[in-house]
């Protein structure tokens, strides 16, 4: 295997970085035969239309080309990654630009995420897009140029784009049109264009481009046969056979894990080489409140991996330890598979059910953070940098597990009727636990980003949040309530779903309560797992008269099952109705199995053309009985 274009990216638009910093960078994609830096810029560049941008958070024409010349200084090519539809969230940040978004009409119907995309029907954007790439292009010599077009959530829903779908064009066509106009835009600057793929799952206009455009498609998951679909109900292709039948050239993308976790890079490459792809792009995406020491092994890994320089386990595992400096730390690094798990703050209101998966993976996370601690304090110079950002991702999770393990005792408790407050020193562990990360991040942080701010302080408000957050969960504690659980159980099977779902509670005697809205998401969607998965919520301790299951968002959810506990009483569901919406198979909430309802619409190419119907509600009512 020897990839002609192997490029290493780094993402200067969510979070600038010091001159130094980039170099070093650059440095690093060198000495692992990287053939490219991938620069994802959006409008991160001060032109001479743009001299408003903020200094803080951008560069000058003069500081780029430093940095371009250092990069063609060493050999590398140089690819400029830009945003042309969606994605330019920063773009307006700036009043004199908003004039370009295409959720600017305030009736105009939209979805509740996706603030980022730019009108395809305003000519005064299409020029001033076309001006400002064309400026920075100037300082990229060679013959790439990335133009973006992923994820435009929000895509022709403005009054300008609507009357033209009302006078006959498509979504598809306007899709196309724009990309057309973006591809007429890259010859005449001399580029060859490369763009995302992602959004043919849903306009599905690929045999009418330019057979000269590359594609570059990203999954950031294990690729088992083929890649994954990206959004709501997942479509999926064999893209690259399709490309190679089709005649276009096409890369495969994958991501700079924090943990330096091989899993997506083995599995990806090992589809893609089924296929004809002309190169691999190894992203490492939004920085603003994190580092990138802790993929510094893995990006070497997959360079060397796409040179045709690496292969087995031993000689992964010996270029992990060159990196880091212990060859215990790079075998624990070497067998270990993270794919995240989040703190959960809401210890006191709702808690995640637990699962043999999830019990394994806890194990497997302990085990790993125990040997990476006996090594730890060995370690010197940026071989402790790279653990310590490992380190404080691993940790987190573990924290993650002892919040867990209390939510479930508190929930337990409400069942009872027992006291929480003796939980409070526990809760306070934990956030002395975080106390430390953040220390250890903040050394990170003043040793690669001395003066730089963290774009929109994304930085500070990560930990402010998570500060507060177990602050109020030690005041909730301290109150030791009586407490009513509700138990919610769903079918999940969809790590991009973006659905959402509101739980209502009527009480007798009380108005009806809303105890959550939001996402279901769990832990084990990174890793793709479908199945049963459920919560716990924290209700008044008094008897339900009935509870209300809504989805309303972008795709269908899948109610499964109801249980209630107060006072020590438990009660199961007595009878379900239809209130309103699209709803099926209502009646298989009443049993306890593995069969579910299905409440809303889960056609994403449906919710791409008519975005309306993210907007609708699909709502059960469930009544219960004792047990």
């Amino acid at each position: 295997m020897n990839l002609n274009i192997r490029a290493l990216q780094i993402d200067l638009a969510r979070q600038k970085e010091t001159i130094e910093f980039v170099k070093s960078y650059i440095d690093r994609a060198k000495k692992y035969d990287y053939t490219h830096v991938f620069f994802y810029l959006e409008n991160v560049v001060r032109t001479e239309d743009t001299e408003f941008f903020n200094e803080e958070e951008t560069y000058s024409l003069e500081e780029m080309k430093e940095i371009v010349d250092y990069a063609l200084s060493l050999g590398l090519g140089v690819i400029p990654a830009f945003e042309n539809l969606g994605h330019q969230e920063k773009l307006f940040f700036y009043p004199e630009l908003e004039k370009f978004k295409e959720t600017k009409d305030p009736d105009c119907v939209k979805r509740s995420f996706g603030v980022g995309d730019a009108c395809p029907s305003n000519k005064e954007f299409l020029a001033f897009s076309d001006k400002y790439i064309s400026d920075v292009c100037s300082i990229f010599p060679g013959e790439f140029v990335h133009v973006g077009l992923d994820e435009p959530w929000n895509f022709a829903v403005c009054k300008d784009c609507q009357e033209r779908i009302k006078n006959g064009e498509t979504k598809n066509e306007l899709f196309l049109k724009h990309i057309l106009h973006t591809y007429e835009l890259c010859k005449k600057i001399g580029k060859r264009m490369i763009m995302w793929d992602d959004f043919f799952e849903n306009a599905d206009i690929v045999r009418d481009l330019p057979r000269d455009i590359i594609f570059s498609n990203w999954n950031y998951t294990y690729i088992s046969q083929i890649p994954n679909g990206h959004w709501t109900n997942r479509n999926k292709k064999d893209w690259f056979a399709l490309y190679d039948k089709l005649g276009f050239d096409y890369m495969f993308c994958t991501y700079a894990n924090r943990t330096s976790s091989i899993y997506n890079v083995e599995s990806f490459t090992e589809y893609a080489l089924k296929h004809k792809p002309i190169g691999a792009i190894m992203t490492a995406w939004e920085r603003a409140d994190t580092f990138y020491e802790g993929a510094y092994p893995h990006i070497a890994y997959a360079g060397r991996l796409w040179a045709g320089k690496i292969s087995t386990k031993e000689e992964i595992i010996d270029l992990y330890a060159e990196i880091i400096g212990s060859k215990k730390i790079a075998e624990v690094l070497y067998d270990f598979t993270s794919a995240g798990d989040g703190l959960n703050l809401t210890l006191t209101e709702k808690s995640v059910k637990d699962g043999m998966f999830k019990y394994a993976n806890g194990k497997h996370l302990v085990y790993a953070v125990k040997e990476i601690e006996e090594e730890y304090g060995k370690l010197t110079g940026e071989g402790k940098d790279i653990v310590t950002d490992i380190y404080n991702v691993l940790y987190a999770g573990v924290l993650a597990l002892k919040s867990n393990a209390i939510a479930k005792e508190v929930f337990a408790n409400y069942e009872l009727g027992k006291d929480n407050s003796y939980l409070i020193p526990e809760v306070q562990k934990i956030k002395d636990e975080y106390v430390k990360i953040k220390e250890r991040a903040d050394g990170l942080w003043a040793k690669n980003r001395p003066g730089i701010k963290s774009v929109k302080n994304k930085y500070g408000k990560k930990y402010e949040s998570i500060f507060n957050g177990l602050d109020t969960v030690m005041a909730n504690l301290a109150k030791n309530e009586r407490c009513g659980v509700l138990s919610v159980e769903y079918l999940f099977t969809d790590m991009y779903a973006t659905g959402q779902a509101i739980i209502s509670v009527k009480h007798k005697g009380y108005d009806e309560e809303v105890v959550y809205h939001g996402n279901l998401k769990q832990a084990g969607s990174n890793y793709d797992l479908g199945g049963i998965f459920g919560y716990n919520f924290k209700t008044r301790n008094e008897e339900i008269e009935y509870v209300k299951f809504t989805a309303t968002g972008e795709g269908a959810m899948y109610p499964s099952y109801f249980r209630f506990v107060y006072n020590g009483q438990y009660f199961v569901p007595a009878s379900v109705e239809v209130v309103e919406g699209q709803v099926m198979f209502a009646e298989k909430v009443l049993e306890d199995n593995t069969r579910f309802a299905m409440l809303g619409n889960d056609n994403g190419v449906a919710h791409f053309n008519h975005v309306e119907l993210a907007h609708e509600k699909h709502t059960i009512k469930v009544t219960f009985k004792p047990l």
